[in-house]
């Protein structure tokens, strides 16, 4: 994570980088707008080669904008997609300290599989990190798509 500004020039650069990859089909990306403000945007960045079943979740949602149901529904969008597209196992690393993320990704199936203890040096002390996983083996019946490890997500 970075602390220092960044300058316009390297926001563009890495957008730049971002749209290619968009366009390459090698990240599924969203945002959801409020009132024509982008407030959230998340990510699944699909991995290669005898990874290719697998995509790395990434979210952000800005502050004011939390425990509304943006984050579910974003993610419920991305793993929808993630499963049109082929991906079977969807991961993402959560900070241990961060418990509302922790219980949002458990309540939409995901399962801890792993720890790194003092991961992340953040606001002066260390943070483990906190692997999830989530299988998705979908079936379409009856306008709802439901997983392998039974939680239901409406189609949109």
């Amino acid at each position: 994570m970075r602390t220092e500004k960044i300058s316009r020039i390297e926001e563009a650069e890495w957008l730049a980088k971002r749209l290619v990859s968009i366009e390459k089909n090698e990240i599924i990306h969203l945002v959801a707008e409020v009132d024509g403000r982008v407030v959230a945007g998340g990510e699944v960045a699909k991995r290669k080669g005898h990874m290719s079943h697998v995509g790395t979740l990434g979210i952000a949602v800005k502050n004011g904008y939390r425990r509304i149901g943006i984050a579910t529904k974003l993610i419920e969008t991305l793993i929808r997609e993630a499963n049109r597209q082929g991906l079977k196992l969807i991961i993402l690393d959560v900070y241990e300290n961060n418990h509302p993320a922790r219980a949002l990704y458990r309540k939409l199936g995901f399962k801890e599989v792993g720890k790194v203890p003092k991961a992340v040096f953040w606001k002066g002390k260390y943070v483990g990190e906190i692997r999830m996983a989530l299988e998705i083996e979908f079936q379409c019946s009856r306008g709802k798509i439901v997983s392998r490890c039974k939680r239901t997500l409406l189609m949109s």
